[in-house]
């Protein structure tokens, strides 16, 4: 992937997230989560408001975490019935 394509995505899904976070729940974003790839494949960027102080972010992190392993348990469990 070259940089202009990697800028170009970014830009794109951070207006249809700003759309969604203004129009839903309006929230603002406090950290980026990016995945690299070609010689950086598989590399975690993690991109911070300085603003806002490490633990919180910490937090954040911890909270999406348990959400992300509680919504694949339901989805399991959904995928189970269905079989």
């Amino acid at each position: 992937m070259n940089p202009e394509l990697a800028a170009s995505i970014t830009r794109d899904r951070l207006h249809l997230w700003a759309k969604r976070n203004a129009r839903e729940s309006i929230c603002t974003p406090i950290l980026l989560v990016s995945v690299g790839h070609g010689p950086q494949a598989g590399e975690i960027v993690l991109n911070v408001c300085e603003e806002v102080p490490l633990e919180h972010i910490a937090s954040a992190l911890r909270f999406a975490l348990d959400h992300c392993r509680q919504q694949i348990a339901i989805d399991g469990a959904r995928k189970a019935a269905r079989q």
